[in-house]
């Protein structure tokens, strides 16, 4: 159960401890199915109690082993519940728990309990985690945390639950910011990273996303009404394009929307379940599917769509079954007389789970010598027309095949075990466990920036051009680096050349990785034996969390001069690809704190070259409107900087210069 709590007190620590050793001995007791039961919208019940009836009854009628997890996404008390009313509500909901050791119950944020995002809402969803608190309970996990964005991870057999308090960003008045020091995630650039970071960890489970509010909707507040709305267009159009508090188009919400659903495009499988529309739906879109599910108290119009497994306009809840063989499936459950049951059932996702273990046959196919001929991006090759506009880059290094051996799973690094796949926007990767006791990851040395784009620009002409372009990186460049950094006393992985081979030790991932050309380098982590955590840390740190320790313990420290020549270099390289996710800090015992140390990774864009006449151009443009800024605010130091170039051996021709990024180098 990772992130559950990022600041528990005493008594959440204890309830925390607890629900960590329940959700072990579910576990251990291998259920067949973990079933979750989501419901949104409870406080439409005349009264919120009629709730617990209704999962009474459910169990009765499933006598099975399943974990059962009810999940109460969002609006869970009407606004005029008193105190003494909501304590109440959560004795009973504790008599159910210890009565049923299987049934979890998780309790998500949304917009009614923000007093429908007025300006007491930060104060009344605090008001109602201190009341819910009160009466802990290890099997009831209550994700208001003081009004934060999360995310929050939950993990169950074969499931991960990522909860996301969607209203964060909806909220127009007061909340949780950086500079209040309530949340340790408190920005959107920073809840991106981590909800990446979260989904790159993962491993071979599944995923299931939590947020009141939904992504896309075929109710009133994805702007879906039915014919006869339209008599009144103004308000339609209004709803559809400017939005109100409640809709999912709206000022305050939409450009969150927009990136989380970008991030999870990249991400397939994804179950995103929200609770705000008073119906049922499952919409499939791209790879992942999106679940309404708020319609248990009363029902709403629920729009037809092609993409759509379910569109239900009847009082009810979706139930989604995770099964021990690697099968999702869901069944729409109709409520009547305060009874649920099967209208309709189906499958989502239907992939055999892998069981991961570490081979050591002499079953690999390989060569005789262990060794293939590989060219590392054959497609980058070009006549002089291309080169002339687009530029010669480096595309004779991509074309030019290389002699390179098999990885080999049973020797290497005493046993590879292929564990899920890596994330990164434009890289394919693999995360692996070796036997001994280190994490690896894989990473292809061709790279697709698909991902990295948006979807509008996703088929068309521009993302052939920016596919060209991956030839202005120099394909081993990374090798370069790592003894170059040696010479400096910067921490960094050294990543050595292989192929996957075509291997059932591969499992689920045999067929999209199979004779992947890529390089294998150690992952820093500290989620592994003492002892074993890269350049012998004490703690891996992503930068955002490096700053909240820096924040909360004055006594760390980050050491500058490695942190300084690390950028220097960066600059001598021309490396400019450097963002806080390309950066690791290792963190060891030092004077009552800790020194946190530097360490770079990502080294796609090392030694990185541009040349040709529409890279120029490019680049042109953007020395004039940075020279003009410089200019403007004459920062004269900033304009010695920018001026600044390093003549540096060349790995495909000598003398060639690199600088500071936007530059154009031999027009």
């Amino acid at each position: 159960m990772n992130g559950y709590l990022y600041r528990p007190g005493f008594r959440q620590s204890i309830i925390f401890m607890v629900a960590i050793l329940s959700l072990s001995e579910v576990e251990l007791a291998g259920a067949a199915a973990v079933k979750v039961v989501l419901t949104g919208n409870t406080a439409d019940f005349k009264r919120p109690d009629d709730l617990f009836d209704i999962v009474k009854n459910h169990i009765r009628q499933n006598t099975d082993q399943d974990t059962l997890v009810w999940v109460l996404n969002g609006d869970v008390f009407p606004e005029t519940y008193s105190d003494e009313q909501i304590l109440n509500w959560k004795t009973r909901a504790n008599s159910l728990l210890e009565a049923n050791p299987r049934l979890f119950i998780l309790l998500n944020q949304g917009d009614r309990d923000w007093m429908d995002s007025g300006k007491g809402g930060w104060q009344k969803v605090r008001s109602i985690e201190k009341l819910l608190l009160q009466a802990g309970h290890p099997h009831f996990q209550v994700f208001l945390q003081q009004g934060c964005p999360g995310p929050w991870v939950v993990s169950f057999p074969n499931l991960e639950v990522i909860v996301i308090n969607s209203q964060w960003w909806n909220h127009p008045f007061d909340k949780p910011s950086p500079t209040s020091v309530v949340c340790p995630i408190s920005d959107t650039d920073h809840f991106i990273e981590e909800l990446r970071a979260t989904l790159d960890d993962t491993k071979a489970k599944n995923v299931l996303i939590l947020s009141h509010f939904p992504l896309v909707s075929l109710g009133n507040y994805g702007g879906r009404f039915p014919a006869s709305a339209y008599l009144v267009p103004p308000k339609v159009a209004f709803r559809q394009t400017v939005g109100t508090s409640k809709d999912i188009v709206n000022q305050q919400f939409e450009a969150f929307r927009y990136r989380l659903s970008h991030v999870l495009h990249e991400y397939p499988s994804v179950i995103f379940a929200s609770g705000h529309e008073m119906n049922q739906s499952i919409l499939k879109v791209g790879n992942n599917f999106y679940i309404n599910s708020g319609a248990l108290a009363s029902a709403k119009f629920a729009a037809k769509s092609k993409n759509a497994l379910l569109s239900s306009s009847e009082t009810g809840v979706v139930e989604v079954t995770y099964n021990q063989d690697g099968q999702v499936g869901f069944a729409e459950l109709g409520l009547s007389e305060g009874q649920l049951s099967v209208s309709k059932k189906g499958i989502l996702i239907n992939i055999p789970v892998a069981k991961s273990q570490v081979y050591r046959g002499s079953d690999q196919q390989r060569n005789p010598d262990g060794q293939t001929t590989v060219a590392a991006g054959p497609e980058y090759a070009s006549g002089w027309f291309k080169r002339v506009w687009f530029g010669r880059h480096y595309r004779y290094s991509w074309t030019t095949p290389v002699q390179v051996p098999y990885l080999d799973a049973d020797t290497t690094f005493g046993g590879l075990t292929f564990v899920a796949k890596g994330g990164g926007r434009q890289t394919t990767s693999l995360k692996l466990s070796a036997g001994n006791g280190k994490e690896y990851v894989f990473r292809s040395v061709n790279k697709d920036p698909y991902r990295a784009l948006d979807f509008e620009l996703k088929g068309t002409v521009i993302a052939d051009v920016l596919k060209d372009q991956t030839s202005t990186q120099q394909p081993y460049g990374a090798m370069a680096v790592a003894p170059l950094m040696d010479k400096i006393g910067v921490l960094h992985a050294t990543p050595k050349l292989y192929v996957l081979p075509d291997d059932e030790r591969l499992g689920a991932f045999r067929a999209g990785y199979a004779h992947l050309f890529g390089m294998l380098e150690e992952r820093p982590n500290d989620k592994i034996a003492e002892g074993k955590v890269f350049a012998r840390a004490d703690d891996i740190e992503q930068s955002y969390k490096m700053f909240r320790k820096l924040y909360q313990d004055h006594d760390n420290y980050i050491n500058k001069e490695e942190f300084a020549r690390a950028r220097i270099f960066d600059l001598w390289i021309g490396d400019w690809s450097k963002h806080e996710d390309n950066w690791k800090w290792a963190g060891t015992a030092s004077k009552g704190g800790k020194v946190f140390r530097p360490v770079p990774r990502d080294r796609d864009h090392a030694f990185s070259r541009w040349d040709g006449i529409i890279p120029c151009l490019d680049a042109i443009s953007f020395l004039f409107v940075t020279t003009w800024l410089i200019t403007f605010f004459k920062t004269t130091h900033v304009r010695g900087l920018c001026e600044k170039f390093v003549e540096v051996p060349s790995m495909e021709k000598p003398h060639i210069l690199f600088s500071t990024p936007g530059t154009c180098l031999k027009c």
